[in-house]
């Protein structure tokens, strides 16, 4: 419903893929999903999972993190919980090293469709580096993970992000509920309804219908 033919999506929190195989197939030999993944014990079997398994060519892999500020930081995760992972400035014993980049940085020039974050709280701090992307691209929707406590626990404040959005022109949410047989179920919610919510799928626009 959202993804559509010949679309370019830009995925934060690629994982094992499950969602990068779903959209690759949606947006055809014409569009193309660039999918970001932090973890290397994780981005290796991705990309593994694309390319050698899957044989798709409009998926780009990017083994890299996505934030504010382009640096190099270390990941702790553990086996039980290998697609999570929590990002630290010192190096222990269970981590491994990873590199941050802006989306401003990378995507310079060019018209993108769809912004879809899943990143344990980093949501907010990976919108401050793609100002620039967000304001060149109008029609782009914002498909995201909506954790206070995340967000929170990852030093973003919930409201400053919440109108960090709305300075950006992203007015209209809707949450997105359990399906109607084979129909999406989004249901429209203003940003002072999001902020009682704890935890949730969103769908952000600029536009007042999707």
């Amino acid at each position: 419903y959202l993804i559509k033919p010949g679309f370019k999506v830009i995925e934060a929190g690629g994982n094992f893929g499950v969602h990068t195989l779903r959209m690759a197939r949606l947006v055809g030999d014409q569009g193309v999903v660039e999918t970001f993944e932090a973890n290397p014990a994780v981005s290796k079997y991705l990309a593994k999972s694309i390319f050698e398994l899957n044989k798709l060519k409009n998926v780009v892999v990017h083994q890299k993190g996505l934030g504010d500020k382009p640096q190099k930081v270390y990941l702790d995760y553990t086996i039980s919980n290998i697609g999570g992972g929590n990002i630290v400035h010192e190096k222990t014993n269970d981590s491994l090293e990873t590199e941050i980049v802006r989306l401003d940085d990378v995507f310079k020039t060019g018209k993108y469709d769809v912004l879809k974050m899943d990143t344990e709280g980093y949501e907010a701090k990976i919108l401050q580096g793609a100002q620039k992307l967000l304001k060149r691209n109008p029609d782009m929707l914002i498909v995201m993970e909506w954790s206070k406590d995340a967000l929170i626990s990852k030093g973003s404040d919930p409201a400053a992000c919440l109108k960090n959005l709305q300075d950006l022109g992203y007015k209209y949410y809707w949450q997105i509920g359990e399906k109607k047989g084979d129909q999406p179920n989004f249901i429209k919610v203003s940003s002072e309804q999001i902020m009682n919510i704890p935890y949730c799928d969103l769908v952000i626009s600029r536009k007042e219908t999707l």
